[in-house]
This record gives structure tokens, C-alpha cells and sequence, in this order.
């Protein structure tokens, strides 16, 4: 006979108590499925695998996803708000009519989504999202309105940004091979340490974006160096960068030592602003 005593904690393995140990373990896996129109807050999720399934009308506010599975998941409708995923799988995740307010991806897999299908029409709906040491490839972003978006130190190949407003964005030490820039405002955008990005300045905004060398020569067939309010030097971006000429010749190597330049104006036809500062 085998007397079973329940408590907060786990079983004994003793006496059979393995093969409890196990049912112990799968009902505490359980306990943390998401069920579908649930409120969570302040949970906790770690580990878990949900695969592809339908996760509808849940919403999680101030929720941590620790090393959890969502491959293939349809999250249809519901609301994330100050949560955080971390090394997650997110691959081909559907995020049809989800929100994502202050929600933050760490060295997670967030690889195919088209995130167009979230919840576009909701103000706000990708409002302060972060994406820090992540991948990103085959993604989406085609029209949308993301301010002060993060993407930071991102693989991000492939990805399309073609008609988005990305004003603001952090896109600092991020790969950016074969990702498609068209009609996209990228104003204020800080490329710093990107790479392997092929931006036309003459079709897309870059109004006060900033980018280092040398991946800048690529920006324009013709650069032109702004200092102290006046144009000092114009010409083929490998011409001006390595033999600047006459007085600003000292202020900008300098600003090559610094690795950084900043446009100061929108560019007209294929020539790119840069300032000297």
C-alpha cells in the first residue's frame, strides 16, 4: 500500500516516487499553459513549449518568457504590455491582431513574423518594442509606423522595411545583408556600427541619421561636408573621406576617428548632407 501525502512541494522519490516525481513535473508544466482569453500579470514562464497552436485573447502584462518555445504559434488577438521574452524560439510566429506595448526580444529567434498583421490599426500597437542580440531574418515591417524602434546589435537579413516610418530607430552594430529599404523615413535613425545595409538616399529619408565609416561610402555617389554652417568640401564619397582638402581637412579626420557622421539634411538626388561636428 502506498500512502500519498500532498503538500506545496515536491514528492519523495521513494517508494515509486519517480514516477510521481514525473507526474509532479508535468502537472507544474501544466500549470503554466495559456489558456486562451486569460489575464496574466507578473508571471513567470520558463521553459515552455506550446509549438503550433492557437493562442487567442490572452493578454500579459509585466510577463517574463524565459527560454520558452512559441515555433509556429498563432497568437491571434492578444495584448503583451511591459513584458519580456528572453532566449525564446519565435520563429514563424502569427501575430494576427496582437499588441506589443514596451515589450522587449533578448537574444531570441524572431525569424519570418510579418508584423503587419498585428494589430496595425491599434494606436500604438509596437509602441516602444525592443529587439536586443536577436535574429531577425525573413521579417516584415512593410508600412508600418515604428518610432524609436530598437533593433541592436540584430541579425536582420532579408528583412523588409520598405514603406515604414522608423524615425528615431536604434539600429547600432545590426547586419542589415539583402534587407530592402524603399520610400522608408529613417530619419534621426542611428546607424552606428551597422553593416552590410545598401540604403538610396535619393529614394529614402535621412534627415539627421547617423552612420559610421566606411559602410557610409555606399550611402551616395556624391558626399558633401558641412562645418561650421558652410559647405567645405564636395565630391565622390572615397575621394572626400580619404584626402579631405583645405581647412577642414584636421576637423574631419578627426570625425574619422570618432567613426561617425551625421546628415543634417534630407538628401536630393543621390547627394548625402554629412556634418562635421
Amino acid at each position: 500500500m502506498l500512502v500519498v501525502i500532498l503538500g506545496s512541494g515536491p514528492p519523495r522519490r521513494a517508494m515509486g516516487g519517480d514516477r510521481l516525481f514525473r507526474t509532479w513535473q508535468r502537472a507544474c508544466m501544466m500549470s503554466l499553459s495559456i489558456a486562451a482569453g486569460r489575464e496574466y500579470s507578473g508571471e513567470t514562464f520558463k521553459g515552455q513549449e506550446y509549438g503550433e497552436v492557437d493562442i487567442a485573447g490572452a493578454q500579459f502584462l509585466n510577463c517574463t518568457f524565459v527560454r520558452c518555445r512559441f515555433h509556429g504559434t498563432r497568437l491571434k488577438d492578444c495584448r503583451f504590455h511591459d513584458s519580456v521574452f528572453r532566449d525564446c524560439d519565435l520563429n514563424l510566429v502569427v501575430v494576427g491582431g496582437s499588441a506589443f506595448r514596451d515589450v522587449s526580444f533578448e537574444q531570441s529567434k524572431v525569424m519570418g513574423i510579418n508584423w503587419t498583421q498585428a494589430a496595425c490599426r491599434e494606436a500604438g500597437f509596437l509602441n516602444s518594442i525592443a529587439f536586443t542580440d536577436c535574429v531577425l531574418n525573413y521579417s516584415t515591417f512593410i508600412g508600418l509606423e515604428l518610432h524609436d524602434l530598437r533593433m541592436s546589435g540584430c541579425v536582420a537579413r532579408d528583412v523588409d522595411f520598405a514603406e515604414a516610418d522608423l524615425a528615431g530607430a536604434d539600429f547600432r552594430n545590426t547586419d542589415f545583408t539583402s534587407s530592402r529599404f524603399l520610400h522608408t523615413n529613417l530619419s534621426q535613425a542611428d546607424f552606428t556600427g551597422a553593416y552590410n545595409y545598401a540604403i538610396d538616399a535619393s529614394i529614402n529619408t535621412l534627415s539627421k541619421a547617423k552612420f559610421a565609416l566606411p559602410e557610409a561610402r555606399a550611402l551616395a555617389d556624391k558626399l558633401i561636408i558641412y562645418a561650421e554652417g558652410r559647405v567645405m568640401q564636395a565630391g565622390t564619397p572615397g575621394h572626400v573621406l580619404s584626402s579631405p582638402a583645405g581647412p577642414e581637412k584636421e576637423l574631419l579626420a578627426g570625425a574619422r576617428d570618432r567613426d561617425r557622421i551625421h546628415s543634417v539634411s534630407q538628401p536630393r538626388g543621390c547627394s548625402l548632407p554629412i556634418a562635421v561636428s
